[in-house]
C-alpha cells in the first residue's frame, strides 16, 4: 500500500527494473518501465528535477541503437537540467557528457567537433573532481580519444593511463582490461606492430577465457587481430584463418546478428583479394553487401563500401560491364544518402574510373575526373 501511495519510490523501482532490462539487452521492456518511471517521477518532482535528468538519461542510453536521434535528444535534454541546477552533481554530468559525445560521434549524421568537446568536458570535469570514481574515469580517458586520428600522442597516453587505472582495478584477467588493451593496440599498431601484436593477442585470450567465443566483444577482438595480420603484418593466411573461425562462430552463436556476420564476411573477402583470390571474395562480399542492406540500408556507408570494393573484384575478374552497372548504381545514389562522406563518394568514383578505362571509354572517363576534381576542391 506504501508504494502504491508513493509516486517516487514507483518511480524508482520502475528505474530499477528498466536498467536491469537494459543490461539484459531488453531494450523494449527497458524503454516501457523507463518512460513508466519519467512520468511517476515527473509528476512527483517536476519535470526539472534532477531525478527526472537521471531518467531521462537512462531512456537515452536504452535507445541508442534502435533510435539514434531520440536519444540523443533525451540525453542533451539530461544535461540541459543538470547544468542549470547550482548544486549539480558534476560526477552524473561527466557521465552523461561522455556517454553524448560518444553517441553524437557514431550516428547516422556524427557532430565531430560537438562530441569531442563533450567528451574532452568530461575529463575535465574528472580532473577536477576531488575524488572521481576510478572506473568513470578510465571509461571517460577511453571515450574521450575515440576518432583522434590527429593527436596520436594523446590517444597513446590516454589509452594507457585507462589500462593501469583498469588493471588497478580488477588486475590483468578482467574484460575491462582486455577492452584497455585492444584500444591501446589499435592506437600502436602503426609504429609498434609487435608490441600492438602481442597486446592483441592477450586481449583475445582474456576474452575467451572471461567472456566466451560466442560474444559480441571476442568477436569484435578477434576481427581487429585479423585485421592487424591482413593490414599489418600482411600476414594472409593467418588472416583468413581467423576470419574464418570468426565467420562460423557468428553464424553458430549469432544467427540473428546482421552485423556480427557481415563484419567478418567483409574482412574475409578483402583478405581472399589481398590473396588474388577474386573468385572466393566475390560471394562472401554478396553475402555482406546483403546483411549491410538489410541491418543499415542502401545509403549506409558500410554499404557504400561493400558495393565498391565488389566493383573492384569484379573488375579484377575482367567482369567490366558487371562492375560498371554496380558502380553507376552507387554513383547514382549519391543524392539518396545526405550522410554519405566524401571519402566513399570518392573512392567509388575511382573505382568506376578504373572500370571505364578498362573499357577505353575515354568520355566516361573525363566525366568522372571531372566528378572527383569537384569533390576533392569541395
Amino acid at each position: 500500500t506504501e508504494l502504491v501511495d508513493d509516486p517516487g519510490a514507483r518511480a524508482e523501482l520502475a528505474v530499477t527494473i528498466g536498467t536491469t532490462y537494459r543490461a539484459l539487452s531488453l531494450d523494449q521492456p527497458a524503454r516501457e518501465m523507463l518512460e513508466q518511471a519519467l512520468a511517476l517521477q515527473a509528476a512527483e518532482s517536476g519535470p526539472e528535477s534532477p531525478q527526472v535528468a537521471r531518467i531521462l538519461f537512462e531512456l537515452g542510453q536504452s535507445l541508442r541503437s534502435a533510435e539514434a536521434d531520440s536519444a540523443a535528444v533525451l540525453m542533451e535534454r539530461a544535461l540541459e537540467i543538470e547544468e542549470a541546477r547550482d548544486d549539480g552533481d558534476d560526477l552524473f554530468t561527466a557521465q552523461v557528457l561522455t556517454s553524448l559525445g560518444e553517441h553524437l560521434g557514431f550516428t547516422t549524421a556524427p557532430d565531430t567537433l560537438r562530441s569531442r568537446q563533450l567528451r574532452e568536458r568530461a575529463v575535465e570535469l574528472l580532473r577536477a573532481h576531488p575524488d572521481p570514481p576510478a572506473a568513470q574515469m578510465a571509461d571517460a580517458l577511453t571515450v574521450s580519444v575515440y576518432g583522434l586520428n590527429d593527436r596520436p600522442e594523446l590517444v597513446i597516453e590516454r589509452m594507457t593511463e585507462a589500462l593501469d587505472i583498469r588493471r588497478g582495478l580488477y588486475g590483468d584477467r578482467h574484460p575491462a582490461v582486455a577492452s584497455s588493451l585492444n584500444d591501446l593496440s589499435l592506437a600502436l599498431e602503426a609504429t609498434e606492430p609487435q608490441r600492438a601484436d602481442s597486446m592483441m593477442q592477450a586481449a583475445l585470450e582474456i576474452f575467451l577465457a572471461t567472456l566466451g567465443e560466442a560474444h559480441q566483444t571476442t568477436l569484435d577482438a578477434m576481427g581487429n587481430l585479423a585485421s592487424h595480420y591482413r593490414d599489418i603484418r600482411q600476414d594472409y593466411p593467418a588472416a583468413a584463418a581467423l576470419y574464418r573461425r570468426n565467420v562460423a562462430l557468428a553464424e553458430e552463436h549469432r544467427p540473428d546478428d546482421r552485423l556480427a556476420l557481415a563484419y567478418p564476411l567483409y574482412g574475409w573477402a578483402v583478405t581472399s583479394m589481398r590473396m588474388r583470390d577474386f573468385a572466393a571474395a566475390e560471394p562472401r562480399l554478396r553475402r555482406a553487401h546483403e546483411l549491410l542492406v538489410a541491418e543499415l540500408g542502401w545509403g549506409n556507408g558500410l554499404s557504400f563500401i561493400t558495393r565498391y570494393t565488389l566493383g573492384e573484384c569484379l573488375r579484377e575478374q575482367g567482369r567490366l560491364a558487371d562492375a560498371a552497372a554496380l558502380l553507376e548504381e552507387s554513383r547514382a545514389g549519391f543524392g539518396r544518402a545526405p550522410w554519405l562522406r566524401v571519402t566513399h563518394k570518392l573512392a567509388t568514383l575511382r573505382e568506376l574510373r578504373r572500370v571505364y578505362e578498362a573499357q577505353g571509354r575515354r568520355g566516361d572517363v573525363a566525366a568522372v575526373d571531372a566528378e572527383i576534381d569537384a569533390l576533392d576542391e569541395g
